[in-house]
């Protein structure tokens, strides 16, 4: 069976490769890359069925979080999408030109976020080269195939795809640069804990003095390790935002499950976005030295009920 991956297109990009070590890492057999227009259309597509599963790229280690991938990533119209896997990838570019040796190049392309993932280079070896934004790497690759500037910073196999002759590889500031993919699906049950996995959820707050704090201290008093937070507008009106958060452990481990049940009744919305294993090693835990004493906020006590319930439904991948 040939599953159909969509990923933040066109082919020859990092999220291409990303769909490959994925398909590779989870054994699948036959797959089949969909080039899409931009992480909402990735989301779109999964929740439309005309792609099985979507790859979109969360997290850099040079630039921080793929901002656009986390509002696509946000529940919306009653469906979500949950994530099941992660692939980490490192950054590192090849220059391809149409045949110009190196000190000929007058003109260089690539996306805005790998210029800044290689500035430093250009400013050694191509100081006088002028720069030009391009869509995706893989489109500054068919600039030059075009003949519209004499180079490309891109994935070697952009060079395959269009052509061009390849000068320099593995062209980085940062020899650790990293890029974290996630493979998203439609809601389902999620894998079994592995003993180092990642769970992640979106929830907003009320504005009051201290929301964020009482709610981070449901983890922190469980020992729960917070891996990484986010804010996101939520687009409806000034001032108001969501919180991405990626903890450690599986919402399936009585400890995590119980810190989401406690957290429950200090948000106004709640989503879990899935539980999966992580590339990396998790960190020692970290332990706290104790649980908040006021459980929330009055009203929040009243949602205290229903946390239970959304538990399980969560569990259950509903």
């Amino acid at each position: 069976m040939t599953h159909r991956v969509g990923y933040l297109g066109p082919a020859g990009t990092f999220s291409e490769e990303a769909v490959w070590r994925l398909a590779r890492r989870a054994g699948a057999g036959g797959v089949e890359a969909v080039p899409l227009d931009s992480p909402g259309a990735v989301v779109a597509a999964v929740h439309a069925g005309d792609v099985d599963f979507g790859c979109l790229p969360v997290e850099n280690s040079v630039n921080g979080a793929v901002t656009s991938t986390f509002d696509a990533l946000a529940p919306s119209g009653g469906w979500r999408a949950q994530i099941l896997a992660e692939v980490d990838l490192p950054i590192a570019f090849a220059i391809m030109t149409d045949g110009r040796p190196l000190p000929e190049v007058d003109s260089i392309a690539t996306h805005p976020v790998g210029r800044e993932q290689i500035a430093g280079w250009l400013e050694r070896e191509l100081p006088r080269a002028d720069y030009v934004p391009a869509a995706s790497n893989a489109a500054a690759a068919r600039l030059v195939a075009e003949g519209s500037v004499h180079a490309a910073a891109a994935p070697e196999r952009a060079a395959e795809l269009f052509g061009l002759e390849v000068v320099a590889r593995g062209v980085a500031d940062r020899r650790d640069a990293r890029t974290r993919f996630v493979a998203i699906g439609p809601p389902a049950r999620p894998p079994r804990p592995s003993g180092a996995d990642r769970t992640a959820v979106t929830f907003r707050l009320a504005h009051e003095p201290g929301s964020l704090w009482r709610a981070l201290g449901e983890f922190a008093g469980r020992g729960v390790d917070l891996l990484r937070i986010e804010s996101r507008p939520t687009k409806e009106r000034m001032g108001t935002y969501r919180f991405h958060v990626d903890l450690s452990g599986h919402i399936d481990e009585e400890r995590l499950g119980d810190a989401l049940v406690a957290l429950y009744p200090h948000t106004e919305s709640l989503h879990f976005l899935g539980s999966w294993p992580r590339v990396e090693e998790p960190p020692a835990d970290r332990i706290a030295a104790g649980a908040p004493e006021d459980g929330g906020r009055p009203a929040g006590r009243q949602r205290a009920g229903e946390a239970a319930e959304w538990l399980a439904a969560a569990r259950a991948g509903r």
